[in-house]
């Protein structure tokens, strides 16, 4: 019996430390580590923030470890607890039959609250309304605005493989008369910073966040919300290379 109170007790201690942890790091992704939104609002540009070494999303990655690690206990704290369990749900619901259809009932709505995530489908938002929705909130909407403080060497080097002007004048070959070429301009336009996300980068080619998953070689996981910046560390393709693969017509 004594054995049995002290299992019961370290599981109970468990649990609490768990919830706190799991609390804790909701806490710190709200207030210390937000999102890039909220980011640009607080800070004016949308620099990745660390918290020991770990990023908003490995926390979150944390965060989820927690909160199975505290289903399973509470789960191992319903097992050893059964009988006084089954005890005051007999006490509670005399009728057995409608006693078993509750507990089907709630053992049905619990999966389903556990299992949702792996097969909802996600709506996505246009560019244009995501810039809308923070320029009405007076945030920083330019993108060149939005570059980090210390430019990365991939964006550095774009700037030195612009294509060059064409020169105007009759002796320049130029069948448009010495008109600005055409691509150098595209490539001007279609310029990507590691400050955008992914749902942003897609938007400025016209399409699809999946589909710049699918031409940037990424997994279906990636978020929308990831930056380019960080897409690329994990990834290791240069911006230039992004910049080419997300134009190219397929």
């Amino acid at each position: 019996m004594k054995n049995l109170g002290t299992r019961n007790l370290v599981i109970d201690l468990f649990m609490m430390a768990d919830l706190a942890l799991i609390s804790g790091i909701g806490i710190l992704m709200k207030y210390a580590l937000p999102p890039g939104r909220d980011r640009i609002q607080r800070f004016g540009d949308n620099r990745e923030l660390f918290f020991i070494g770990l990023d908003r999303h490995q926390w979150g990655t944390i965060h989820l470890v927690a909160g199975c690690l505290m289903l399973g206990l509470l789960i191992l704290h319903l097992v050893f607890h059964w009988k006084t369990f089954e005890g005051l749900a007999r006490n509670a619901v005399p009728r057995r039959p409608l006693r078993r259809a509750l507990a089907l009932l709630f053992v049905l709505i619990s999966g389903g609250l556990f299992v949702f995530g792996f097969v909802i489908r996600p709506e996505h938002s246009d560019q244009e309304i995501f810039l809308y929705r923070n320029k009405q909130t007076n945030a920083i909407t330019d993108p060149i605005l939005l570059r980090p403080i210390e430019e990365d060497a991939d964006t550095a080097e774009r700037t030195t493989e612009r294509v060059e002007p064409r020169q105007s004048g009759k002796g320049s070959g130029d069948p448009d008369g010495g008109r600005i070429g055409s691509d150098a301009e595209h490539t001007q336009d279609h310029r990507i910073l590691g400050s955008m996300t992914l749902d942003e980068a897609a938007g400025i080619f016209g399409i699809s966040a999946g589909e710049a998953k699918r031409r940037l070689g990424l997994p279906d996981g990636v978020s929308g919300w990831e930056q380019m910046g960080r897409l690329r560390k994990l990834y290791g393709f240069t911006m230039s290379e992004a910049e080419e693969r997300l134009k190219e017509k397929r």
